[in-house]
């Protein structure tokens, strides 16, 4: 017997429902499905957040919330900005990696929306939180990096908490306190001189430098005439140092410069900006020791190889991909905020191969992946739209750009931008999506050709994947797009892509990976099975530079 969907509570949106209704419905096993969301773990500031931008962190978890589980999944409101997360029909490793994508989403939105907080009367969202929510989120389920910064310390080489501090030092300190914690960071005090520093989500060897760079900033707008005079006597203070020795037992990490700015995210600019002037010759050049193929696609419905994914590697290896079939599906996910090394070289590759296949009377069409990062460097996407103008008119139709590693909180009209200025050399556009991130009605309009997934970036049980397909698959085709899929590297892998509906497909299995594009080529379900060959004959290999 079919069962209904659950009933919504009073005032519920789309996919909110009680938590009785839940249990009604798919009984009370579903209560140990539920994954939550806590926003008070995710920010411990919350109080301060929520009095600057009352009941909008709330719309910004809802709006994320529904629009992942609008394929399938609800979620129950337990407390102010406390979730539980329903993931029904959905393996425990895929829900899980669902669960760590919302979660990211909702906190990526909520920052943004920090970021735009307007000041008042000069004031900022203040990072200093209360012992107690400080050791909330040191034993919550995020992990941190906790870090002392000792006042005296730095301005008296001697470190203590029995010095009190004037109110010029202390408000010194916590300038730099907020600059440095804008993004990422809070702090509370130990007592007026200790203060500790917990990083969310931090490699300790960052947090320390983090907290040098803190310590050399304090340091610097203190000098040391200031520290000499800055202890107040109110209290059994030691007795001041002399200007010889205040601070003479500093040794960070990071030296103070004059150019020191008052931000970390500036400084890293900063450096970033001086690390010399763009080299086109070497953006074009293939990056030492990587290695490219083509990997042939099939389309099903035609029963040909109509395309080639030009695919770069790289020399790095990943030890994860020993993983067995046991262990939990795990995605290995493109850096979004760096361009890729091999991307202006792939495509003069493609460029000359597509001259050489059309003079040998070729007709097949090349695909090259391309970050969306390069694409949004200018100097990077003004060389690439010039290696792509190379290719004469008529020859245009053969290429493919795929835009991949796209930010999931990316706003629409900035991929838009890229994709019209790609499309007028190119026959069409397409874009690499995420198992888990489904949510293609954002690209319906867009104008693109199709959404598709590397599957070599998915490890784990093969059931977990398979799933994860037959969604992709049914969220694409709600939003009127074609899919793609290429890497699958399993005869299994391989049939239950076509069985789900991909329109795309490419695999070792299918047809091995070629040193250039070929001609169109016949290809059926039947040459998958042992005892049929492909009609490719070529041999496996991968050229390199």
């Amino acid at each position: 017997m079919r069962k209904t969907p659950p009933t919504a509570t009073p005032n519920a949106t789309g996919r909110e429902r009680s938590q009785q209704s839940l249990i009604e419905q798919y009984g009370p096993g579903v209560a140990q499905s539920f994954r939550r969301i806590s926003l008070p773990d995710l920010f411990p500031n919350l109080r301060l957040i929520r009095k600057r931008v009352p009941g909008q962190l709330h719309k910004i978890a809802v709006a994320v919330l529904e629009e992942y589980l609008a394929s399938g999944g609800w979620y129950v409101t337990i407390a102010d900005g406390v979730y539980d997360v329903a993931y029904l029909n959905l393996p425990n490793s895929f829900a899980d990696l669902k669960h760590a994508a919302i979660l990211k989403d909702i906190e990526r939105q909520i920052q943004d929306r920090i970021s735009r907080i307007p000041s008042k009367a000069g004031r900022r969202l203040s990072h200093e939180i209360s012992r107690q929510d400080f050791e909330t989120m040191h034993n919550g389920p995020r992990p941190t990096v906790v870090v002392n910064l000792d006042i005296p310390e730095i301005l008296f080489g001697a470190p203590g908490d029995e010095k009190t501090l004037s109110k010029r030092i202390d408000q010194t300190v916590r300038d730099v306190l907020e600059d440095f914690l804008a993004i990422n960071g809070f702090f509370t005090r130990l007592s007026n001189a200790k203060i500790l520093l917990i990083f969310p989500e931090l490699d300790r060897s960052l947090a320390q430098l983090k907290r040098d760079a803190i310590a050399n900033e304090i340091a610097r707008r203190l000098k040391p005439a200031d520290a000499k005079t800055g202890s107040s006597r109110k209290g059994p203070a030691a007795t001041a140092p002399g200007p010889s020795e205040a601070g003479r037992n500093l040794s960070f990490r990071t030296k103070p410069s004059a150019g020191l700015v008052n931000t970390w995210n500036q400084a890293v600019a900063e450096a970033a900006s001086k690390r010399g002037q763009f080299d086109p010759d070497e953006a074009r050049a293939m990056p030492a020791g990587w290695s490219w193929s083509y990997q042939p696609l099939w389309r099903i419905r035609n029963r040909l190889l109509t395309a080639y994914v030009l695919r770069g590697f790289s020399p790095v290896t990943d030890a994860s991909r020993t993983l067995t079939n046991d262990s939990p599906l795990r995605e290995v996910l493109i850096r979004t905020d760096q361009p890729g090394l091999a991307d202006l070289p792939l495509m003069d590759i493609a460029v000359r191969d597509i001259h050489r296949a059309m003079n040998g009377g070729g007709q097949a069409i090349v695909i090259v992946p391309v970050r969306f990062a390069t694409l949004d460097r200018t100097n990077l996407r003004t060389l690439y739209l010039h290696i792509c103008s190379q290719l004469p008119e008529g020859a245009r139709k053969f290429l493919v750009p795929e835009i991949i590693g796209i930010p999931p909180d990316l706003v629409t009209f900035r991929l838009e931008e890229r994709i019209n200025q790609l499309r007028p050399f190119s026959r069409a556009i397409l874009l690499r999506a995420s198992l888990v991130d489904q949510r293609f009605r954002r690209w319906r309009n867009l104008g693109v050709h199709a959404v598709g997934i590397d599957m070599s970036q998915y490890l784990g049980p093969e059931a977990d994947i398979m799933q994860g397909l037959e969604q992709f698959a049914e969220a694409a085709e709600g939003a009127k797009l074609h899919t793609y899929a290429y890497g699958i590297p399993s005869l299994s892998l391989t049939t239950a892509t076509v069985v789900s509906g991909i329109d795309y497909v490419g695999g070792d299995l299918i047809a091995p990976p070629t040193d250039q594009p070929l001609r169109i080529a016949e290809f059926d379900t039947a040459m998958l099975y042992p005892g049929d060959q492909s009609s490719t004959t070529d041999d496996a290999s991968c050229r390199t530079p």
